[in-house]
């Protein structure tokens, strides 16, 4: 393993997250959840709960439908999240088809999750 994975990361990842900590004011208290590529890098969750003091795990989509075998990963987690709060509150405030830009963006962000997935 190289130096920066076992020193550099692991100290910068620390002072970030206690940066984190220091904004956030104890307004945390049932956990954390890890998204994104560095959530499955080695040590990350357990450097979290020590600086957090509470549990952490790492995220992935829940209820994306046919694409879990592609997108079950922390890695794209928060992108499938947004997508889907975009597609919820498309359906919500746009039924009657306003043709706004949300929801063309909508419509043009879905195509190139099909044509990605094949």
């Amino acid at each position: 393993m190289s130096r920066t994975n076992t020193t550099i990361l692991p100290s910068r990842t620390a002072s970030s997250y206690c940066s984190v900590r220091d904004s956030c004011d104890r307004s945390l208290n049932s956990g954390l959840v890890l998204t994104g590529g560095g959530a499955n890098l080695e040590g990350m969750a357990e450097i979290a709960e020590q600086i957090f003091d509470l549990p952490v795990r790492r995220g992935s989509p829940a209820g994306a439908g046919g694409l879990m075998d592609h997108v079950n990963t922390p890695e794209c987690a928060t992108a499938v999240g947004l997508v889907m709060y975009a597609h919820r509150h498309y359906a919500q405030q746009n039924r009657g088809g306003s043709g706004n830009a949300f929801a063309r963006a909508f419509v043009r962000l879905r195509g190139m999750f099909h044509n990605f997935l094949g």
